[in-house]
């Protein structure tokens, strides 16, 4: 019977006129576009993959409601107008199809890039697992236990996995978010409608680390509770803990950049540092610097250092929130 049918309707295909064929075939990826999109969007609006991802979803569900409207009117018109063809659905369609085909192609790599994250499985038990114990591997490391890294190094060969592996279980968040949209909005600079959409995508996606940002550079409060700005504070370090020249080394040690790297070029930090992914090669979550941030990393941490040493004495710096913090932002200039 599955033959029978089968043969059917590719007979039935084959009489079709070949012109209505190929609109046809342009016109179906709407569906697969549509669908893949929405998914992504309900999916990656889950509290863990942080305030960068709530504002490119809200910002893709703006563009999808665009869509819903123009199908909305291309329905009334098939339903009142009996000159409404086939080659008139096409050229309503067309613009349209194009900018899906863009978001399609960008959550493919978002969720392509966390790949044991991605849209078909999602098991929050063994994520939270996970991230206590890079807490306390980090918080081991910070304070000079250098056994802490070799049990962990032996863990992970005796589970089978390699050293690369545990950067899949960190979600596609924070500033690896505005890296892959701002690179692909670079490569496809020659076409305008791609180069509009992404940027448009940028600026919504980048308005809370802006906001982080600024906080950091202007007050030196570090409010992230989802770890995706540049700068991470390891809370454990106090001067209790430490021996000698306690001034320098505390601040040293209690703020410092999630890619590793320090003003002087010293390695003792990049223990703490999650290995790049395999697809890709770049850092995940906040310890991906946006590239146009990349010049300006150790500026960035020592502005909050510093604002912070104000704050120890005593004298507390008031924090003035814009009410639209996307309206600078530093994904418009070329650093």
């Amino acid at each position: 019977m599955r033959i029978d049918a089968r043969s059917k309707a590719y007979h039935s295909q084959s009489l079709l006129d070949s012109s209505l064929r190929d609109l046809v075939e342009r016109i179906l990826p709407l569906g697969t576009y549509y669908t893949a999109i929405y998914a992504f969007v309900e999916h990656r609006s889950h509290l863990d993959y942080g305030l960068v991802n709530h504002a490119l979803c809200a910002a893709i569900r703006d563009m999808l409601k665009d869509y819903q409207t123009l199908l909305s009117q291309l329905e009334h018109a098939f339903n009142t107008s009996p000159t409404f063809s086939l080659q008139k659905l096409w050229f309503y369609v067309h613009p349209t199809i194009h900018t899906l085909s863009l978001i399609y192609n960008l959550i493919l790599e978002l969720d392509d890039t966390g790949s044991s994250n991605s849209l078909i499985s999602d098991d929050e038990g063994g994520d939270d697992e996970e991230e206590t114990d890079e807490e306390e591997r980090a918080k081991n490391e910070a304070l000079g236990l250098g056994g802490a890294r070799l049990k962990a190094v032996l863990s992970e060969f005796s589970s089978g996995g390699g050293p690369g592996d545990s950067s899949s279980h960190i979600y596609v968040k924070g500033g690896e978010v505005l890296t892959i949209i701002y690179e692909r909005m670079q490569n496809m600079a020659g076409d305008p409608t791609a180069h509009a959409i992404y940027k448009t995508l940028l600026r919504a996606a980048s308005k809370p680390y802006v906001e982080m940002l600024r906080r950091w550079v202007t007050t030196g409060k570090l409010v992230d509770p989802y770890e995706e700005l540049l700068v991470k504070e390891s809370k454990f370090i106090d001067r209790g803990i430490l021996d000698v020249d306690y001034t320098d080394e505390y601040w040293e040690r209690r703020y410092t950049l999630r890619d590793g790297s320090t003003s002087s070029g010293s390695k003792r930090h990049l223990a703490g540092v999650p290995p790049p992914r395999t697809v890709g090669g770049r850092l995940p979550g906040g310890a991906c610097i946006p590239p146009l941030l990349e010049g300006w990393k150790h500026k960035i941490l020592l502005a909050g250092k510093y604002l912070n040493v104000i704050r120890e004495c005593g004298i507390e710096i008031a924090w003035e929130s814009k009410k639209d913090p996307g309206e600078e932002s530093f994904m418009d200039e070329e650093a």
